[in-house]
């Protein structure tokens, strides 16, 4: 919440009030940078474009009414996505030349 101060006009209109000057306090900051052209290796492409795929063909089954295999994908896709997640992340960190800090 900020200050508010209360001076009179004769005195804002000399400029003889005093400026409070609030005290910041220190921050400590972590930044992480990645490049963007790092999503353009052809390994992140390929795990991208195989998580859209799944979702896409599930899509569609739904769509012409096979809800069971939907369902099996939907199982799987709820197992194998958050493990694919994980493993790209490290993977862009730890292979990739194109991440800021190597």
């Amino acid at each position: 919440m900020k200050c508010v101060h209360t001076i009179r006009f004769s005195d804002f209109m000399d400029r003889n009030y005093k400026e409070v000057v609030q005290k910041k306090k220190p921050t400590k900051t972590y930044s992480l940078y990645i490049n963007p052209l790092v999503f353009l290796d052809p390994t992140v492409c390929i795990i991208g474009g195989g998580i859209l795929g799944l979702a896409l063909v599930e899509k569609f089954l739904i769509h012409q009414g096979n809800i069971d295999i939907a369902m099996v994908i939907q199982s799987i896709i709820s197992i194998l996505f958050p493990l694919l997640a994980v493993g790209s992340l490290i993977y862009v960190l730890t292979h990739l030349p194109l991440v800021g800090w190597l």
